[in-house]
């Protein structure tokens, strides 16, 4: 809104001067063609061909500024339907926990992105959340889990918290085996006091793994990014409809990998700005963000 303001706000202006110009030269030649002195004449020429100047002048500037304007929101929507065609071409395979196995699960489009929350979420919720170190998968697991479920059935007869409880306990398992998470690591993992640093730890780890199907779409995103922290007065104004492209695990998927590659996004004028307007869509997500 402040965007169309500023720019009904431009074009009035113009307009106003415009205006203002053309009614003052009129009343000067009127007046100067009632005047018969031919040195008066001559001013008039003089003032005429001087105000034809200035007006080209005023032309020109306007034509200019709009047209700057009209290529640059060319650009922009051009790297937003770019972006789009990279979503729209993402595939993701993960594997996760299934009731009694593991299972692959494929995901495509802006689907990918929920996918990787939910891998981010996994990780997270092994290392600080479980409360407590769970050994790796093993190629025993078929064995214990029919042990488990059996116990389930004759002791806590099917008990849904102990079902969802023994669900994470496996799911602990398999992501600490498929991203290799040992005691150490996990220990190493528990003097990180900040939050933040928490989650970025947890969003490296996934990306590690996953960068090579991702990097176009951070490349790409990057220099939007990058294109749209040049426009210094309404920066803002172009990230909140680059946001509005976007779901709003894309935008917690982004936000991860803003306060990731600090040093990247250091390069930017906005870089502090970026990480707040991603940093509201935690609220998007209410309780089912990690935070």
């Amino acid at each position: 809104m402040d965007k169309v303001v500023s720019v009904v706000i431009w074009n009035s202006t113009w307009a106003c001067l415009g205006i203002f110009f053309g009614c003052a030269m009129s009343f000067i030649i009127i007046y100067l063609c009632h005047i018969d002195d031919a040195q008066t004449a001559n001013i008039a020429s003089v003032i005429i061909a001087a105000a034809s100047f200035f007006f080209s002048i005023f032309s020109f500037c306007f034509k200019y500024q709009s047209s700057k304007q009209r290529r640059y929101e060319a650009t922009f929507f051009n790297m937003l339907e770019q972006k789009y065609k990279i979503i729209e071409n993402l595939s993701f395979c993960c594997e996760e926990w299934n009731g009694n196995a593991s299972i692959d699960k494929y995901y495509k489009s802006t689907d990918c992105f929920w996918a990787l929350y939910n891998e981010i979420s996994h990780i997270y919720n092994s290392l600080f959340k479980h409360g407590k170190y769970e050994k790796q998968m093993t190629e025993n697991i078929q064995n214990e889990v029919a042990v488990d479920l059996e116990e389930m059935r004759n002791i806590y007869n099917n008990d849904e918290y102990k079902w969802e409880k023994l669900q994470e306990y496996y799911q602990c398992r398999l992501t600490n085996f498929i991203y290799n998470i040992d005691a150490d690591m996990y220990d190493n993992a528990q003097k990180t006091a900040a939050n933040e640093d928490r989650v970025k730890g947890c969003f490296q780890l996934c990306f590690k793994r996953y960068n090579c199907f991702l990097e176009f779409y951070f490349r790409q995103f990057y220099q939007t990014l990058q294109f749209v922290d040049m426009r210094l007065q309404d920066f803002e104004y172009y990230i909140e409809i680059l946001k509005s492209q976007m779901t709003i695990y894309e935008k917690q998927v982004v936000y991860y990998y803003v306060i990731s590659h600090t040093k990247l996004f250091s390069k930017l004028v906005h870089q502090e700005k970026i990480k707040e307007l991603f940093g509201k869509s935690l609220s998007e997500l209410s309780d089912k963000q990690i935070f």
